[in-house]
């Protein structure tokens, strides 16, 4: 029931550090940068501004010979990311902005209001539309160069980095960017993610998540819990029912539940249930889950996900040797785990999903059951922890 409209169109401006701070230059809106007379290309959203440059010719294959080591002179770059959109109102709907990824910090001006500071690549930034006329808007998104940015935090002496990249520590933004031993140091810039108006109904589940709490005897029943939030102007939450299906093919439960607060919480157990299993050791069965919230009997929101049933421990022990013990255990099995490391598929994060199914498909293929996201990298999407999960890897 949620609707997704991206803004496209982007233009990309860019002015050097040093004389942003010698002239004071504060630009606001697109009119003002194409009026700066500063250079101005198309932009790539999703994207990075490198490789803009590169389609362009301004600069070269960065990835070619010593490029990347050479090009750390675009690090002092403000970047302004900025275009024109359409927005319509829906009654029936409220509107959010969302910027899925912005690298890294950056100003976001709406109409020529300053509408937010951010500083974190990992998360979408939302800001509610509601009062927006219908009609032609402009977005411009002022990216600071995070190099520079970075430099007026002091890291404790105690806190460790690899001298090249003791800067990340005090960022959110992928430590991998500022130099890796499995990547160059591209400290790059960018809108990396879509921006986007998204249209989500007045009242609305938020945030939804089923797991398995404990199973019955012999594993005849399992016992889930159920989470998510109510995000409503309703006067009271006891008006709304909820109604959970799950199903995994012949396999179907139902049950409904009646809220008392936003923050709902309910638990229920599943007969017969269909368990999931990591590679190896059975099948992935996975239920397509699917919650509808209702208002005095209306449908007003409904969400759909996939969840396995299925129980995870980390057994432990502080021993070493024969009396050590360092084990998961899935649905009260012991699992031998054979895994990898997933690290960054390419230097630019906006690219990361053009390679996210192959090197999936060699994980499969070399029968990992386990992947250790690092974290030096972006945080993976959903491609990857949809992939895992139907292909039984932990």
């Amino acid at each position: 029931m949620k609707q997704e409209i991206r803004i496209e169109s982007w233009k990309l401006a860019w002015i050097e550090n040093a004389t942003v701070q010698e002239k004071n230059i504060c630009l606001k809106t697109p009119a003002e940068v194409q009026a700066s007379g500063y250079p101005t290309i198309a932009a790539s959203v999703p994207g990075n501004f490198e490789l803009d440059f590169m389609r362009e010719g301004i600069i070269d294959d960065i990835y070619f010979a010593d490029n990347s080591a050479k090009y750390q002179s675009l690090e002092n770059l403000h970047l302004y990311y900025f275009t024109t959109f359409t927005y319509e109102a829906k009654e029936d709907a409220d509107s959010v902005l969302v910027c899925e990824g912005v690298d890294t910090v950056a100003e976001i001006y709406l109409d020529g209001e300053k509408i937010a500071f951010v500083e974190n690549m990992f998360h979408a930034h939302s800001f509610s539309l509601k009062d927006l006329q219908e009609g032609e808007h402009s977005l411009l998104v002022h990216i600071i160069p995070a190099a520079i940015y970075a430099r007026q935090f002091e890291v404790p002496a105690m806190c460790f980095g690899m001298k090249y990249n003791t800067d990340s520590t005090e960022m959110r933004k992928s430590a991998s960017m500022f130099g890796w031993d499995i990547m160059p140091r591209i400290v790059s810039g960018g809108l990396w993610k879509p921006v986007k108006i998204v249209y989500v109904p007045k009242s609305r589940i938020v945030h939804p998540f089923t797991y398995t709490h404990h199973f019955g005897h012999d594993y005849e029943s399992a016992y889930l819990k159920n989470a998510f939030h109510i995000q409503t102007s309703a006067d009271y939450i006891t008006d709304f029912t909820v109604e959970i299906t799950g199903k995994c093919g012949d396999h179907v439960f139902t049950k409904t539940h009646r809220p008392y607060t936003a923050n709902v919480r309910f638990d229920f157990y599943v007969e017969n249930p269909k368990l999931w299993w990591p590679k190896n050791y059975g099948e992935p069965s996975l239920y397509e889950m699917e919650i509808k919230l209702f208002y005095k009997g209306v449908l007003c929101d409904s969400v759909q996900y996939k969840t396995g049933i299925r129980t995870v421990w980390l057994r432990r022990t502080s021993q070493s040797g024969d009396n050590g013990d360092f084990c998961f255990v899935i649905n009260g099995k012991d699992v031998f785990v054979m895994g990898s490391n997933w690290v960054p598929t390419d230097a630019f994060p906006s690219r990361h999903n053009e390679y996210t199914l192959r090197g999936l498909e060699m994980v499969n293929d070399q029968g990992c059951n386990m992947i250790r996201c690092w974290g030096g990298n972006a945080y993976p999407d959903d491609v990857l922890y949809d992939y895992c999960d139907e292909h039984g890897i932990m």
